[in-house]
């Protein structure tokens, strides 16, 4: 698993936060980095995925409900524009 980028690990705004595997959470940020055509990158604290972006909030939180929407139940989500 790549380290977080820098840039958006620093000066990302939070958009989500929600429990899944890492591998799963790569492969789900690729989709909604392509989706929504923002930069996107997440980390993990206290055993949560942390989804940020330094782009369109709003455009991140609909690619997510898109590519994932059995998951937006369980999701908090922070930002959405």
């Amino acid at each position: 698993m790549a380290k977080c980028d820098d840039v958006i690990y620093r000066e990302g705004k939070c958009v989500l936060y929600l429990c899944l595997g890492s591998n799963e959470m790569e492969a789900l940020v690729g989709r909604i980095r392509v989706r929504s055509g923002q930069p996107v990158d997440w980390h993990s604290v206290a055993g949560r995925c942390v989804l940020k972006t330094t782009g369109d909030t709003a455009a991140v939180a609909r690619a997510f409900r898109h590519e994932a929407p059995e998951l937006v139940e369980q999701t908090r989500f922070l930002k959405e524009g």
